[in-house]
C-alpha cells in the first residue's frame, strides 16, 4: 500500500496549514536554557508591570512618564502632534489598574502592549516551570511581516492618538 497522501485522504484536517501550526512548543532538549530565557522574561516583565503600578495615570492621557523623572515631550510644543508613543506610559498604568476600555482609548497601541507584557510574564512562568516554551513558527510567520505589522498598528495608533488629542496638548 501507498504511503503517499493525497489532498482526499480522511486523516487530514481541515484546519491543518501546509507549513505546520502558527505555534508550537519547544522539545525537551534544552530546559535550562529555556528555563535562563523565561527567568529573563519573568523579571523583565514582572518590572515593566511594577513600575506601571507605581505611576498614577495623568488624566490628560500623557505625560504619565514625567513620573519617572524624564522630561517632557518636546513633540507637542514643536510640532503640535503628540509624539507615536504618546499616552503608552499612561496606557500601562490605567491597564494594570484593570481599566482596559480607558487603556484602549488613552493609546491603543499601550494598551496592546501591555496585555502583550501580561502574556509573556505568563508565557514565562510557564516556561519556568515546565522548561518547554512556546514559539512563532517563522515559516508561516515571517519577522519581516511581524515587523511591518508592527509600524502599521503603530501608526494607526499614532494617528489615533493625534486625532483624540487635537488642541488639548502644548
Amino acid at each position: 500500500m501507498s504511503q503517499h497522501r493525497t489532498e482526499h485522504d480522511a486523516n487530514d484536517s481541515p484546519t491543518r496549514h501546509p507549513l505546520g501550526p502558527l505555534f508550537y512548543r519547544t522539545g525537551e532538549q534544552d530546559r535550562a536554557s529555556v528555563r535562563i530565557n523565561a527567568t529573563f522574561a519573568v523579571v523583565v516583565t514582572t518590572a515593566l508591570l511594577a513600575v506601571s503600578v507605581l505611576l498614577t495615570p495623568d488624566p490628560n492621557g500623557f505625560d504619565t512618564h514625567s513620573q519617572l523623572g524624564l522630561a517632557r515631550c518636546s513633540w507637542p510644543a514643536t510640532y503640535g502632534i503628540p509624539c507615536p508613543t504618546c499616552g503608552m506610559t499612561t496606557s500601562f498604568a490605567l491597564m494594570v489598574r484593570g481599566r482596559v476600555i480607558q487603556s484602549f482609548t488613552t493609546q491603543p497601541l499601550g494598551a496592546m502592549l501591555a496585555l502583550a507584557t501580561f502574556g509573556v510574564l505568563l508565557l514565562g512562568i510557564h516556561a519556568l516551570f515546565t522548561g518547554r516554551s512556546w514559539r512563532i513558527n517563522t515559516y508561516r510567520c515571517t519577522p519581516l511581516r511581524i515587523i511591518c505589522g508592527g509600524v502599521l498598528i503603530t501608526l494607526a495608533a499614532w494617528g489615533y492618538k493625534i486625532l483624540i488629542t487635537r488642541g488639548s496638548m502644548g
